[in-house]
């Protein structure tokens, strides 16, 4: 599902009524998709104005759960330092102002069981500038080793508040590499099963504190609250509410992880 559009009219509409806004996606399940494009995610949210994505499970997927953003700072304000390098703004102008894509937000999702084959990605996915952008009361098990919320290239203005992270591997990252146009994050009130992460008080920006790691499945109340009322049951089940890692998992492991190739 695209919410959204990826054209100039869709990030720098010229008439404002083009702009894609005020969509909300709820209450759904989606799994077992990329039978045949595996580097697919179950909502993929592009140049959109106060989306919201809530009350969803996702689950059985090759690549990312739900992704938030798009084109990795190529038509943000000021571009994306990579860009004169690839030759982008030969064919595209760079852009002064900042796109549409604001106020999005990703709340009460219950995504578990993703990147069964792919790499480079994780739980929830962003990309590009999101101006007011909140992630908030997800509850993401099981990421077969991969990221649990992931700022991919461009990735700024997000906040990120009371979530739960379980069984995956590095729990919050950003792709810093060369000289990436990226931060002003906040991650604030999280919990995860680890304490892995390259996202740091101060720099960028970035506002981290009172981020919780917790050990030997001990899930404090809070945590267990956000599990209770992630997903469109209201729920994932009454083992979920004692302990995030042991919520249902309807998938089988993959050993083939291909690098996706082509990135939203």
């Amino acid at each position: 599902m695209v919410v959204g559009g990826v054209r100039a009219d869709a990030h720098h509409p010229s008439d404002q009524r083009m702009v894609n806004r005020d969509i909300t996606v709820s209450y759904d399940r989606v799994h077992d998709l990329g039978i045949e494009y595996r580097g697919i995610v179950s909502v993929l949210n592009t140049y959109v104005t106060n989306a919201t994505v809530a009350h969803n499970e996702v689950y059985n997927l090759p690549y990312s759960g739900i992704s938030l953003g798009y084109g990795r700072g190529s038509n943000d304000a000021g571009g994306s330092n990579h860009n004169p390098g690839r030759g982008l703004h030969h064919y595209q102008p760079r852009h002064s102002t900042p796109t549409t894509a604001s106020g999005n937000k990703l709340l009460n999702d219950y995504v578990h069981d993703v990147m069964q084959q792919m790499t480079d990605g994780g739980c929830i996915y962003t990309s590009g500038w999101n101006l007011n952008a909140e992630i908030s009361g997800n509850h993401c098990p099981r990421t077969n080793g991969s990221f649990g919320l992931y700022f991919d290239e461009g990735s700024q203005h997000h906040r990120a508040t009371g979530n739960v992270f379980s069984s995956t591997g590095t729990w919050a990252t950003a792709d810093y590499g060369g000289g990436e146009n990226a931060g002003d994050w906040t991650l604030t009130g999280d919990w995860s099963s680890n304490g892995s992460s390259n996202i740091s008080h101060g720099d960028r920006g970035n506002v981290v504190n009172g981020d919780v790691v917790v050990s030997a499945g001990s899930w404090p109340g809070g945590a267990q609250a956000v599990v209770a009322n992630a997903g469109p049951g209201g729920g994932t089940g009454a083992d979920a509410r004692t302990s995030p890692s042991s919520a249902p998992s309807r998938a089988g492991a993959s050993t083939s992880r291909p690098r996706r190739t082509t990135a939203p």
